[in-house]
């Protein structure tokens, strides 16, 4: 064993990365994830780029340290000290060559939590250093203890990683044999407001089998569950990739949109704008009229919501009704959809038609309106293909036919609203509106498409 030998195995460990030596070679460590879960796939890669010569029987050196000053050399995995091992590698010219320096096997189960393993590695030829010094720390945790359990379809949750420990659970119900959609907001991809970086697993009951491991970016792409027979719970668990604390934020759905409070106010508003009537139903209902509804969305650059210019008429006669919807979020995943006048009749006329043209209204603002005061309509995603929602309570005001109030009951979906409007007196009977059920309003045109998801 030759003496120099010894000093360069030593001097892989001891160089730091910003070292002022030559480095011909960029090397690079990557592996699955940086803190593993029991069953979690663990392997090495070590990735050489090349952009000189070719550099023939060149020595390379990987190391595995846990901070105990004792080391372990690739490929025997000798312990340093006293030994040491290294491999002899030929570099091509203008290359870029990955090796596997660890393969895979599953991460056991039982060997407790730790945070402060490195791999470090270097290259050296003609014994000198010719590449940087790569470094990647990891370490490994068990299943958490205690599960946080979050409801599907609701705002995101927050949580942390701490220095205590790498890793957090939740868990939530659903049915088996439905998909589930997992999302979570983080540093490395999402709002911009967590400071964490993490994976995500998620397990079956027996908390061991998973349907998937340590996925990185659940911002924009879910994990997605399908509940195996005879289950009825998903246990999920984030790890720290970087091996620090910071915040996070994790929400589940049964739709394929995150819990983003934005999401289902802009599918609503997708649904709702477009040209639609209730031709069909008056054709196998005597009792229903022929009414066209017209919604088209206004005011685009506004960010206080969406907002909506409608107009409702007997087939082929002026309308009767014109409103401004203003279509937000009123907390959770439930929608709220409040209603506006015109406060100048003069402005109302001129609106007639607008719901053809291509920026109506673009000449007023929500000051030229006045907002009917408990009569906005609350929408609930009941499902995929769904909204369902209406008025609440009895303050919605209305004197039509001796009313003293009024009532809304609105199914939204992609192609059809059915909404059952109805007065009543302050004896609580009803003197306007259908009777029989809602009217149906088939669309026939989608005024703006750009705004589904």
């Amino acid at each position: 064993m030759k003496i120099n030998r010894i000093c360069l195995a030593i001097l892989v460990i001891m160089v730091p990365a910003a070292s002022g030596l030559a480095q011909d070679l960029d090397i690079e460590f990557a592996m699955p994830s940086t803190m593993v879960l029991p069953g979690s796939s663990f392997s090495l890669d070590l990735t050489i780029d090349n952009t000189g010569p070719a550099m023939p029987d060149a020595v390379l050196f990987v190391a595995l340290t846990i901070g105990t000053g004792d080391y372990w050399f690739y490929p025997s995995w000798v312990q340093y000290p006293p030994d040491y091992d290294s491999a002899h590698i030929d570099i091509a010219a203008d290359s870029t060559d990955t090796w596997r320096v660890m393969q895979e096997f599953a991460w056991p189960a039982g060997v407790g939590e730790f945070s402060g393993a490195m791999f470090l590695g270097a290259v050296v030829h003609h014994n000198e250093l010719v590449s940087n010094v790569a470094q990647i720390k990891f370490g490994w945790t068990e299943m958490p203890k205690t599960y946080q359990t979050i409801s599907t379809n609701s705002d995101w949750v927050a949580g942390s990683i701490t220095n205590v420990s790498k890793s957090t659970g939740f868990c939530f119900n659903g049915t088996a044999g439905s998909t589930y959609h997992i999302w979570w907001d983080d540093v490395s991809s999402g709002s911009g407001t967590c400071t964490a970086d993490v994976r995500v697993s998620a397990f079956h009951e027996d908390k061991t089998t998973a349907y998937f491991r340590d996925a990185d970016n659940g911002y924009n792409e879910p994990g997605n569950v399908i509940i195996a027979p005879g289950e009825t719970s998903v246990y999920v668990v984030l790890t720290s990739e970087n091996h620090s604390p910071g915040s996070f934020r994790i929400g589940v759905t049964f739709f394929p949109y995150s819990p983003d409070k934005s999401v289902n106010a802009r599918q609503a508003t997708a649904w709702m704008t477009g040209d639609f009537d209730s031709y069909n139903q008056s054709q196998q209902h005597p009792a229903y009229y022929n009414i066209t509804l017209r919604m088209k969305w206004i005011w685009p650059a506004r960010t206080d919501g969406y907002w909506l210019y409608v107009e409702q008429a007997m087939a082929g006669s002026p309308p009767y009704r014109q409103r401004v919807y203003q279509i937000r979020m009123a907390s959770g995943t439930e929608v709220a959809s409040e209603v506006y006048e015109f406060i100048n009749a003069a402005d109302e006329q001129n609106a007639v038609g607008a719901w053809a043209d291509e920026n109506p209204l673009s000449d007023l603002s929500p000051v030229d309106f006045e907002l009917r005061e408990d009569c906005t309509v609350f929408l609930t995603r009941e499902d995929l293909d769904t909204f369902m929602g209406g008025t609440e309570g009895k303050d919605c005001a209305s004197d039509l036919n001796g009313a003293t109030y009024a009532t809304s009951e609105v199914t939204l979906t992609a192609d059809q609203m059915r909404s059952w409007d109805r007065g009543y007196n302050s004896n609580d009977q009803q003197v306007w509106g259908a009777v029989a059920g809602p009217y149906i309003f088939d669309k026939h045109e989608n005024f703006d498409s750009g705004l589904d998801l």
